[in-house]
């Protein structure tokens, strides 16, 4: 006798609002409902399952498979499970497992006939579960070909003949697709994001990467670079992906790291390190800058288009802010006018149950209020939910409900709908001190200051060489230059200064004695002070072994116990020699007044006054105009006070004034928080004011 398939459920698929459930709920209504398009259940059955209210069976009828999820609980008579037994009447538990559910479908119906997979099946119930909702959220009356639908599933259920199986399920799908395109005549774009460093270490390739029809994977270059080595068959499954075009790598960087906080230099050196391994290991041109970890700015597209990219996610996976939009891409202006495209669309986590509880909401949402209808999946740190296997074997049989798409294709196929100004800096933000304070890195905000001198020395190193191979017409030892891209490398992935200094030490000194090689008498004991900027400076050093007052080119000596502090002014591109000692009689400049007097340091450029009650910066006030244009004070959370205990002139000038101010923070009762140390010191003649602030 013919049967009805019901799932008892106060729920239905949201169309018009999005529903705030619990997962297990909701994973319990998606498995309940697939359960009735197993194999065992559907054979017999007069039609696909239906949804009803547990109200409207309170008394179960003859002939019934009722699916009841357990979760939440279902308001039923005591004696139901009786009345079950009495009518011959079937029930189905659903929980939030979905092997656990399918095992007592065919506990209780049987295992379906040899050979005939229940996968199809499974994806077909959500394709039509998924098409019903949608005509209700597109506001349309159901076209939906059930009769036709549901006699073609049947068949394929009872059907021996693998091939008639599969010419009949994908009659089914074809009616579903008849039916979607009733509602939306185009093609909905499915894009599916695969964020590989969130994935567990040791992953080598997941098998739905290589079933997907279509997939954009986040990598970075040292990742492929681990893969290659501890699972080389993966990257050759990679490469063969990659080729097909079914795979599509979006590479960013080498490392993830802090890079919007970190010198441009170095922030490119990692995007073409990451690209250049892409290319080496996958025979592939990046050409989509995707990033797992916040790292964008406002000049983003200026640097990846000069690197050969124009297309760039601008997505936040993390805490991370980033512009919001409501199209799926926009063109991305630089602040010097070069533009890429970006893909902007929020995606739906592919491990949640909520993503396909809402899908036929999503669908319904972009079809109406996008030109192009696209919707985004993520795939991150969590396995896919079962149910992304159903989503995977439906677009088996075609674009049922729209077509999975890489990147490339996307950004071809779809035009960009909107074309915002170029960005503001204050419209990115990432807290990194946040993430870095709680994973306990030494020096959370240092780390920052400490990488761009490191960056710095390591370029003006390189400018040194360069000088030095250009005096020596070409023919200058190139011992120091034959490693450059290793000591680039452990400058930027090792936080390490022990390359830098030797290398520094290394070309100054050839480049010292290129200069003095041609002297007739070798010169007094003395300092050379190299300057590889393009422009004159007036530098702030301090010299050890200096007895006298300096000449020119030295413009201020301040005497101390065993050294000098002086001022060089140094040519661009060039050098001073300034020497240890003078002789008598000697002129030199000296400077009248001093630096520093009470709570104010001052030079020939502004003057700053440190706040007597706080310890912080009241004010800084350049010369020709008394107006402060900055202050600064320490803040521990809302309600803390700064509390100076101490402020006291160490260094008066002439060439160098200092004030250190010392104290406490306070919270909200008076206890003291941390002590701290700020240490402000100002250069004669130097337009810097240098803050060094140590808490304790």
């Amino acid at each position: 006798m013919p049967r009805h398939l019901v799932l008892l459920s106060p729920y239905r698929l949201p169309t018009h609002h999005s529903l705030m459930l619990a997962d297990e709920d909701v994973a319990a209504f998606l498995n309940g409902y697939l359960a009735l398009w197993h194999p065992s259940a559907v054979v017999g059955a007069v039609g696909p399952p239906l949804i009803a209210s547990p109200y409207d069976h309170e008394q179960p009828s003859e002939d019934h498979v009722y699916a009841l999820p357990v979760t939440p609980p279902m308001f039923l008579p005591e004696d139901w499970d009786r009345q079950l037994e009495q009518v011959g009447a079937v029930r189905i538990d659903a929980s939030e497992d979905r092997a656990e559910t399918l095992a007592h479908v065919e506990e209780t119906l049987g295992k379906p006939p040899t050979g005939i997979a229940v996968e199809p099946f499974l994806a077909l119930g959500l394709g039509y579960l998924v098409i019903e909702a949608l005509f209700e959220a597109m506001d349309h009356s159901p076209q939906l070909d059930a009769d036709d639908l549901w006699q073609a599933v049947q068949s394929a259920a009872t059907t021996a003949d693998a091939d008639e199986r599969h010419r009949l399920l994908q009659q089914a799908a074809d009616r579903l697709r008849e039916a979607r395109e009733i509602v939306y005549p185009h093609e909905p774009y499915f894009v599916e994001l695969y964020l590989a460093e969130k994935r567990p270490p040791g992953e080598s390739l997941p098998r739905f990467l290589e079933d997907s029809p279509a997939c954009n994977v986040l990598v970075t270059g040292r990742l492929l670079e681990t893969l290659a080595r501890e699972h080389p068959s993966a990257i050759k499954r990679l490469r063969g992906l990659v080729a097909d075009q079914r795979l599509q790598i979006c590479c960013g960087a080498y490392v993830e790291r802090e890079d919007a906080l970190l010198p441009i230099e170095s922030q490119i050196w990692n995007m073409k390190k990451g690209l250049a391994v892409v290319r080496d290991l996958l025979d592939h041109e990046v050409t989509v800058f995707g990033r797992t970890r916040y790292g964008v700015s406002p000049h983003i597209p200026q640097m990846i288009h000069g690197l050969g990219v124009t297309q760039a996610i601008l997505l936040s996976f993390d805490e991370g802010v980033v512009p919001q939009f409501q199209s799926g891409i926009i063109e991305w202006t630089a602040p010097d006018g070069r533009r890429i495209q970006a893909f902007t669309r929020k995606p739906l986590p592919s491990d949640s149950p909520q993503t396909y509880f809402h899908l036929a909401y999503h669908l319904g949402r972009t079809m109406m209020q996008d030109a192009t209808a696209s919707l985004a999946f993520i795939h991150a740190d969590h396995a896919e939910a079962s149910w992304h296997a159903d989503w995977q074997e439906l677009h088996r049989f075609g674009p049922i409900l729209g077509q999975l798409v890489t990147l490339d294709t996307f950004f071809t196929e779809v035009a960009a709908g909107e074309y915002p100004a170029p960005f503001k800096s204050d419209e990115f933000h990432s807290d990194y001190l946040d993430e870095l304070v709680t994973r306990q890195e030494r020096h959370p905000v240092a780390r920052f200051a400490d990488w761009v001198r490191r960056r710095r020395r390591f370029e003006a190193t390189l400018t040194l060489a360069g000088i030095n191979h250009m005096l020596s017409r070409g023919k200058a030892p190139s011992t120091h230059a034959s490693n450059w891209d290793e000591i680039e490398e452990e400058v930027e992935t090792r936080q390490s200064s022990d390359a830098v200094n030797a290398l520094e030490h290394e070309v100054s000194t050839a480049l010292a004695g290129r200069l003095l090689a041609r002297t007739l008498q070798p010169s007094a004991a003395g300092f050379m002070v190299l300057n590889p900027c393009s422009f004159p400076r007036h530098v702030g050093v301090e010299l050890p072994g200096v007895e006298t007052p300096l000449p020119s080119p030295a413009r201020a000596t301040q005497l101390e116990s065993e050294s000098a502090r002086v001022v060089v002014e140094v040519p661009s591109m060039g050098f001073a020699w300034v020497p240890k000692r003078t002789t008598p009689g000697t002129k030199v400049m000296m400077p009248r007044g001093d630096l520093a007097h009470g709570n104010v340091l001052r030079n020939q450029h502004f003057h700053v006054e440190i706040d007597e009650t706080t310890g912080g910066l009241r004010a800084v006030r350049p010369s020709a105009d008394h107006r402060s244009r900055l202050a600064q004070r320490l803040v521990f959370a809302p309600g803390s006070d700064m509390v100076a205990r101490n402020i006291a002139v160490t260094s008066a000038g002439p060439a160098c004034g200092e004030i250190v101010s010392e104290g406490e923070l306070l919270d909200s009762q008076g206890g003291p928080l941390a002590r701290f140390r700020q240490r402000f010191r100002l250069w004669w003649r130097r337009p810097l004011l240098e803050l060094h602030i140590t808490i304790e």
